[in-house]
């Protein structure tokens, strides 16, 4: 995926399932910052330190890309070129 400059704001994507469980990833403009917010992913009530919005600096020098990687039950984000990686699993109810 990949944004031109331009934007203000957060920008990014949404992961749902049916269940309104979601996984959001994404770039916040102002705070330089690439995100992964699982408060709402699913299954959570094991630890009180499980979910969470999980940030990595992260200063541009062109648009951002990023890659992404999704399966069952984790996803690997990769931005401009593996210069910041983060990976995040989650517990959703319903696929």
């Amino acid at each position: 995926m990949e944004w031109e400059d331009g934007h203000e704001g957060k920008i990014g994507l949404t992961l749902a399932n049916g269940l309104n469980e979601h996984l959001d990833i994404g770039y916040d403009i102002a705070k330089q910052q690439l995100f992964i917010d699982r408060v709402e992913a699913g299954k959570k009530d094991f630890s009180d330190q499980f979910a969470g919005m999980h940030v990595a600096p992260l200063v541009l020098e062109n648009e951002l890309a990023l890659r992404i990687f999704i399966d069952w039950s984790s996803v690997e984000v990769f931005a401009e070129e593996g210069k910041v990686v983060m990976t995040e699993t989650v517990f959703q109810n319903e696929n």
